[in-house]
């Protein structure tokens, strides 16, 4: 029985029973899905200085080896801020400890004294090293699970950075329609580009206001405070949430409540001016996602993927709404996915805001 047999019902079911069996083997083949992915994305984002290099006259495979030099050398220092900065992190934590223990109890104090009940008591038990350490096994394991197959990752990158400039290529033989499959190709590779262009600009932007925020206000491991800052802002509202936190708790730790609120602020001026203004203008109501669309990827690719699918968790939703978008039989569920417009948007904002 062809599909044009079947009712709407009948296809819906079948569709949703196809959408299972995809979703068992993302999470069964998890763990070679995760650094595929991240060769993936670190191959479109290097597309756009890849054609520029090849424009200038660099040849295809040198190209593409400075390219991989560049990814290696920016991991590298990467991983030399993580390492450095947890060690001694690991060492100070009890004497950390004991300072916040005490600075916690006297807010404590302070607020009984005014009838405000507030059980800090309970935050300072899960503020013991012991919580912390556990709380960040899973995150820290994973992220070392990928940095053990970065190799893979590079290797993969490497093939996959050479084989863009022959994809459009292939495109028109397997089609052999030049214009229309072409055309919508390069529109969801510019979408694509687009969006994770601005959200490695704003990232990286709002790591390094949290850095200089941490310096001046006397927190150690700013560094590592800040790479926090640019990994966790992938997930929106939440990832700001979970990165601000060390951040206030060590500046209580060094100084007093009065610089912990200043850090409180500078994390909130950071995360609300980028997060609700400056990127909704450079993505444009095209590329957003509803709040309750991030939640519930966070949820999802977070369970299919694991602590590194959380990350990936919006990048991979964008990409699957690009896709949906760009397809008229299915743009109904990008519609559902975005955070609603009243009007229209161009197709490619967040490219040409980047450009």
């Amino acid at each position: 029985m062809s599909n044009a047999g079947l009712g709407k019902g009948t296809r819906f079911l079948v569709a949703g029973a196809c959408a299972v069996v995809v979703i068992a083997g993302l999470r069964m083949a998890s763990g070679l899905i995760v650094p595929v992915l991240a060769a993936a994305f670190l191959a479109v984002i290097s597309l756009p200085p890849l054609a520029w290099l090849r424009r200038v006259g660099v040849p295809r495979w040198a190209a593409v080896v400075a390219l991989l030099a560049l990814v290696v050398a920016v991991l590298t220092i990467a991983t030399l801020i993580v390492t450095r900065n947890v060690a001694l992190l690991a060492n100070n934590l009890p004497g950390y400890q004991m300072i916040l223990n005490d600075r916690l109890g006297q807010i404590d104090v302070w607020l009984k004294e005014r009838n405000i009940t507030a059980d800090l008591s309970s935050l300072v038990d899960e503020a013991r090293p012991g919580n912390l350490i556990g709380y960040a096994t899973s995150g820290l394991s994973a992220l070392a699970g990928l940095a053990k197959d970065g190799l893979f990752v590079l290797l993969t990158f490497a093939f996959l950075a050479a084989e863009a400039a022959v994809i459009p290529g292939k495109i028109r033989q397997i089609t052999g329609r030049a214009d229309d499959d072409l055309d919508r190709f390069e529109a969801i590779l510019a979408d694509v580009q687009g969006y994770l262009a601005v959200k490695l600009q704003t990232n990286l932007l709002t790591g390094v206001l949290v850095t200089v925020s941490c310096w001046m206000l006397s927190t150690p491991y700013a560094l590592l405070l800040g790479l926090l800052a640019f990994l966790m802002n992938f997930i929106p509202t939440f990832g700001a949430i979970i990165a601000a936190v060390p951040a206030v708790l060590l500046c209580l730790a060094m100084n007093d409540w009065v610089w912990a609120l200043g850090m409180v602020a500078a994390q909130v001026v950071i995360n609300v001016v980028i997060g609700n203004v400056l990127e909704p203008r450079l993505f444009g109501r095209r590329l957003g996602l509803s709040a309750a669309v991030v939640f519930l990827s966070l949820v999802f690719w977070g369970w299919v993927l694991g602590p590194i699918g959380m990350l990936l968790s919006v990048p991979l939703t964008m990409v699957v709404k690009i896709l949906l978008d760009n397809s008229e039989d299915l743009r109904w569920m990008a519609v559902l996915l975005g955070p609603g417009t009243t009007g229209a948007t161009p197709p490619c904002a967040a490219t040409d805001a980047v450009r």
